[in-house]
């Protein structure tokens, strides 16, 4: 896939990522559990959904930047293990928070991560890190895959829980 083509996917997953979470958003929350998230062994109830979303764009979009800071030649070590302490914490704090409170911080983030996007050169989005799990990532791999994918995961993970 060309640059060109994986930044035209990561936008069309935010894209469709914001109009789904936007309806989901403004639903009453739904009580329950959804399936368990690919990488947990049980499910989340909304709030802890609706956290996870308000804390991992930004994150992400933090850790490619991280990626093109680091000197080149030397590949950033960037990213966490899902059990990682700055990962569950937000979770955890934020799942009784107000959902209009956890939206608007994903949407913030979204509209970050969509304007990095729109503003990185094929050098930018091919730029190698070293994900402390998976090994070496291009901020553009990490930016399709765990802020455009992951989003329209969990999008679909509260619509089971709403239907």
């Amino acid at each position: 896939m060309t640059t060109d083509e994986s930044r035209a996917l990561l936008l069309a997953r935010l894209d469709e990522a914001e109009t789904r979470l936007a309806r989901l958003a403004a639903a009453p929350l739904t009580a329950g559990r959804s399936h368990a998230d690919p990488h947990e062994e049980e499910g989340w109830d909304a709030g802890q959904v609706w956290a996870h979303l308000a804390e991992f764009p930004a994150y992400w979009l933090a850790q490619a930047e991280r990626i093109l800071a680091a000197p080149p030649g030397r590949p950033a070590r960037f990213g966490r293990a899902t059990d990682a302490p700055e990962r569950v914490g937000p979770i955890e704090a934020g799942r009784h928070r107000p959902v209009d409170d956890l939206w608007a911080a994903c949407r913030e983030g979204i509209e970050q991560v969509r304007a990095f996007t729109r503003a990185a050169t094929v050098e930018d989005w091919a730029r190698e890190g070293d994900h402390a799990v998976r090994g070496p990532l291009t901020a553009g791999f990490v930016l399709e895959a765990f802020v455009g994918g992951h989003l329209l995961e969990h999008a679909a993970q509260l619509e089971a829980l709403a239907y």
